[in-house]
C-alpha cells in the first residue's frame, strides 16, 4: 500500500461585512502521477473482478429461481392431481402428515 497522502496547511482569509478572519485549512497534496496510475489500475482490476463475480452470481440466482419455479409447478400439479381422486386416498392434506401442526390452532 502506498504511503498516506501528506497534508499541508493553507491560510485562508474569510471576510464578512464587519470582520476579517484567517482560518487554517489542511489540504491534501496529490500523489505523483505514476502512483495514481498504479492505484487506478489496481482499483480498476478489483472493480472488474467484482462485476464479473456479480454477473456470475446473478446468472446462478436466475438458474436457481427457474429450477425452484419448475419444482413448485410440478408440486402443485401433483397435489392437484392427487386431490382429484380422493377415493383412492392419495389426496395430501394436513392430516396425512403426522409432523404437520396447523399454525392457526394454538
Amino acid at each position: 500500500m502506498s504511503p498516506p497522502i501528506k497534508a499541508r496547511k493553507l491560510h485562508v482569509r474569510i471576510s464578512s461585512q464587519n470582520t476579517s478572519k484567517i482560518r487554517t485549512v489542511e489540504i491534501g497534496l496529490h500523489r505523483n502521477s505514476s502512483e495514481m496510475e498504479k492505484l487506478n489500475s489496481q482499483l480498476y482490476w478489483q472493480n472488474y473482478c467484482i462485476i464479473k463475480e456479480n454477473e456470475r452470481l446473478r446468472r446462478k440466482a436466475q438458474q436457481l429461481n427457474q429450477e425452484n419455479q419448475a419444482l413448485l409447478s410440478e408440486l402443485k400439479q401433483k397435489l392437484a392431481k392427487g386431490c382429484s381422486n380422493p377415493e383412492q386416498g392419495s389426496c395430501l392434506s394436513s392430516t396425512s402428515n403426522p409432523n404437520y401442526s396447523d399454525p392457526s390452532k394454538p
